[in-house]
């Protein structure tokens, strides 16, 4: 009869395997996702450097492979100054483009972005946009950075400026390991666990992000809530007059620098093919493609500041990505035709 092995080996056997089909498990994961990871994790929360106050910014020299909305790949690299990495562009002092999630190119490689386009058509330009920035953020980290600028150009993002207005970066968001967190999250499990080296594991990270969602919210309807819709009219129209005073304010702050602003309406409010692929049901009723108010409210609160509004730029579904509010391809390639044709010329 042949001995049983001992309750030490046979604990040692289960161990052994566990090990081996975790670590294959893994390996399956890093092919299926080609080594991407679901969401950027190169954040800092970064102390205040001379008149700009604490904020939240990208690392220096950060690199990452990230999944697409589709299931694709995209990469996102940053500069020395934790800025996108693009290809070089050319000499001279630079205008500096500021703002969130659209600046910084988010789900486009960085050749394909709309800064990109401007350097390649021979505009200097930075992209100084963090996914996750306000408008009072982004002027913020321009003030980091202003000097030696030829302008700033400042992107108002309808999807969340207006919801984002009045709360900064850092309240809204906590950084843990190098990702951006909830307030909530980051206080519970999910924030020790981003915080540790098991947030290296594609397996256990996918776990974890599949986890925290809320199954049961709505996205669309969340996206309507981010929108100037999502807020009451006394709401909406104090988020317009607060997001004038920011720009304004930095406007008289750098009267050497020209200062223009540029309104890129959320996906849903431009036209009502993309309202009704987007949004609930129950919000169609309020027709937001027909009604430009909180673009054309911010365009008269900022009559003295050169503004463009950029609606009539963008009619075509695949302006944006399938199942994201960010720039298509196609999307970047025409906001840089339209930023050509209303930012000064570089000999200007």
């Amino acid at each position: 009869m042949t001995a049983r092995p001992s309750v030490a080996t046979q604990l040692l056997y289960a161990a052994l395997s566990t090990g081996v089909a975790i670590g294959v498990s893994e390996g399956v994961v890093r092919v299926a996702d080609q080594g991407a990871l679901p969401q950027l994790d190169c954040y800092a929360d970064t102390p205040a450097a001379g008149a700009a106050g604490a904020t939240i910014l990208l690392v220096p020299g950060c690199a990452r492979v990230l999944i697409l909305p589709n299931g694709g790949v995209w990469t996102a690299e940053t500069d020395g100054d934790g800025l996108r990495r693009l290809p070089d562009g050319p000499p001279g002092a630079p205008w500096l483009v500021v703002g969130d999630s659209h600046v910084f190119g988010m789900n486009a490689e960085g050749g394909e972005t709309f800064v990109a386009g401007l350097r390649a058509a021979g505009v200097p330009a930075r992209p100084v946009g963090v996914a996750g920035h306000g408008v009072a953020d982004a002027l913020d980290h321009a003030r980091r950075l202003r000097d030696g600028a030829r302008g700033v150009l400042v992107l108002v993002n309808g999807a969340n400026d207006w919801a984002e207005e009045g709360l900064p970066v850092r309240e809204r968001y906590r950084v843990e390991g190098g990702w951006l967190l909830s307030p909530d999250a980051a206080a519970r499990f999910p924030g020790r666990f981003f915080a540790s080296p098991l947030a290296r594991s594609h397996l256990l990270t996918y776990s974890m992000v599949l986890g925290a969602h809320d199954w049961g919210e709505d996205i669309a309807e969340g996206r309507w809530r981010s929108s100037p819709w999502g807020l009451a009219p006394d709401e909406r129209a104090a988020a317009t007059a607060s997001i004038a005073r920011d720009i304004r304010a930095f406007a008289l702050e750098n009267p050497d620098i020209p200062t223009r602003v540029a309104i890129l309406p959320v996906d849903f409010a431009l036209t009502e093919a993309r309202a009704r692929a987007v949004l609930p049901t129950a919000r169609l009723d309020a027709a937001p493609w027909a009604v430009p108010g909180p673009w054309s409210d911010l365009r008269a609160a900022l009559a003295d500041v050169p503004t463009l509004e950029l609606t009539p730029f963008f009619r075509d579904p695949t302006d944006f990505l399938e199942g994201d509010f960010h720039l298509s391809r196609a999307g970047h390639a025409k906001m840089t035709r339209a930023l050509l044709e209303w930012l000064p010329a570089p000999s200007e």
